[in-house]
């Protein structure tokens, strides 16, 4: 950057501030963090239903830091251009890369009418916090998923904080492997579901 562009964003607050935060200022990260507040909420809540509040709040401020660490601290007019549907878009990638959540195939559908046919599907559960399939999901599982597909979406589920790459070391194939397995298994899914 040269001086004259130097001196331009330093007469600018916003752009000083992010010119700041570019240099290891936190204080100045956290004043942009409260200045864009709202918009932050707004992407959030584009999608909370879908994932909860917290996890999306959570995405759409790390979003923001990045962009915030990212972006050039000169052209704040790009910077706020669209920037609470990139936000939004940044949670729906992060939290959903297969096209289905935890919480869709998750126990919030209940359907205590539903009956099974398979004995087996009925006693799909999956680890923490007493997170379980719900029975519409288990039965389209065993309807039109193998049992591979059937362990990889259950590793997956069970383990919202484990990377993609964790996830396919523990089941001892390539992070490519796991990660088309999960596309074509969520596909078949979101079909039947």
């Amino acid at each position: 950057m040269d001086k004259s562009r130097i001196v331009a964003t330093l007469e600018n607050e916003e752009a000083t501030l992010m010119f700041l935060a570019q240099h290891g200022d936190e204080e100045s990260v956290m004043k942009l963090v409260n200045k864009y507040a709202a918009a932050i909420n707004t992407a959030a809540q584009k999608y909370a239903d879908m994932y909860g509040f917290e996890d999306c709040y959570a995405e759409a401020r790390c979003e923001f830091i990045r962009r915030v660490l990212t972006h050039p601290a000169d052209d704040t007019k790009g910077f706020r251009t669209m920037l609470t549907s990139e936000l939004a878009d940044a949670v729906a990638t992060r939290l959903n890369p297969y096209g289905l959540s935890r919480r869709q195939i998750g126990n919030v559908d209940y359907l205590p009418e539903f009956e099974l046919l398979n004995d087996e599907v009925n006693n799909m559960t999956t680890g923490e916090n007493n997170w379980e399939l719900s029975l519409k999901t288990q039965a389209v599982m065993a309807e039109v998923l193998d049992d591979e597909e059937i362990d990889i979406l259950l590793r997956w589920a069970e383990s919202p904080n484990l990377s993609d790459t964790d996830l396919a070391s523990d089941l001892g194939m390539s992070r490519r492997s796991f990660k088309r397995q999960m596309s074509v298994a969520m596909a078949k899914l979101r079909e039947n579901l």
